[in-house]
């Protein structure tokens, strides 16, 4: 009978491991992960560099009709199509600024979202490397090894901070002023409470995490008081705080009651109230209500049979 002895190979990341399956060693090797985050990071470094021509087209140039807000809206569309969030989050505050320079006051639903996607896309790549990071430390098995992670982490988190100031300024000094409208004073608030919550996520230490709760319950609450008052309860900048607003509750301030009780609530008067928005505006209010209802879904169901 023949048998088949796999062929073993010395980790080529430098953990002097003999390994078999490089795929699956890779998943969990620290060296192999500080390795991927340090080539991520020198890609990044590179592609910016590329394109830094491009984000010109997004400053104003008065006389070329291209430099419409039209077109300064479409380039940033290019951009968050072809996944260039970086350069998303660098040409914002120029968009923004001559918006305020020409008097463009007032930002659409399809503007506010690709502003809060392209932002929170950064944001998940950080808390993604934060969590991938957290992995390999666990794994460590000698303290160079260790410390070695702990430095990349560092980076991230400090990476991760700086996102955060970053949306707060943008809100304070741009976004503030480009849409003083209600919907605009909903999606400022709620943008911070988001931004304080993504950095929870990339923190080890308990004092702060319980700091950046409380900063984003500050800000979701307040969103959600001017929602109520100003805002039709279907209308999707609501809906979306609502959902979010559940989430910090549910899954970073671990009151699962409060939270789903605020969801179901919102849930229930959106759904009443849908119809009472502009026909154009209902496919985008029904795509906000249902990913609250599918969020909530596991509660429902748990709360319907409390003995499954």
């Amino acid at each position: 009978m023949d048998h088949h002895i796999e062929e073993q190979q010395q980790c080529p990341f430098g953990c002097g491991k003999a390994i078999t399956d490089l795929h699956t060693h890779r998943l969990k090797c620290p060296k192999a992960q500080v390795a991927d985050l340090r080539q991520s990071m020198h890609q990044e470094k590179e592609e910016s560099t590329l394109l830094k021509e491009q984000l010109a087209r997004i400053a104003h140039v008065p006389g070329e009709e291209e430099k419409s807000r039209e077109g300064r809206f479409a380039f940033l569309q290019l951009l968050e199509a072809t996944g260039r969030y970086k350069e998303i989050r660098e040409g914002l505050p120029g968009f923004l600024e001559t918006m305020c320079k020409r008097g463009e006051t007032g930002l659409t639903w399809e503007e506010w979202t690709l502003i809060a996607a392209s932002l929170r896309a950064i944001s998940i790549q950080k808390r993604n490397a934060c969590s991938s990071l957290s992995v390999a430390r666990k794994n460590c098995k000698t303290e160079e090894d260790t410390k070695s992670v702990q430095k990349y982490a560092a980076i991230v988190r400090r990476e991760a901070e700086d996102l955060c100031t970053f949306v707060q300024n943008l809100v304070d000094e741009r976004l503030n002023k480009v849409d003083p409208s209600e919907q605009g004073m909903v999606m400022c608030e709620r943008l911070k409470a988001d931004f304080y919550r993504y950095l929870g996520e990339c923190t080890e230490d308990d004092a702060r995490l319980k700091e950046l709760a409380e900063l984003s319950w500050l800000h979701y609450q307040k969103a959600l008081d001017t929602a109520e008052a100003k805002l039709n309860p279907a209308n999707p900048a609501r809906v979306i705080l609502a959902l979010n607003y559940t989430v910090l509750l549910v899954e970073m301030i671990k009151d699962e009651k409060r939270g789903v009780g605020l969801g179901q609530r919102e849930l229930k008067l959106a759904r009443e109230n849908v119809e009472k928005l502009p026909e154009a505006d209902r496919d985008e209010a029904q795509r906000a209500v249902q990913m609250l209802a599918d969020y909530l879904s596991p509660f429902t169901r748990q709360s319907e049979h409390p003995g499954a």
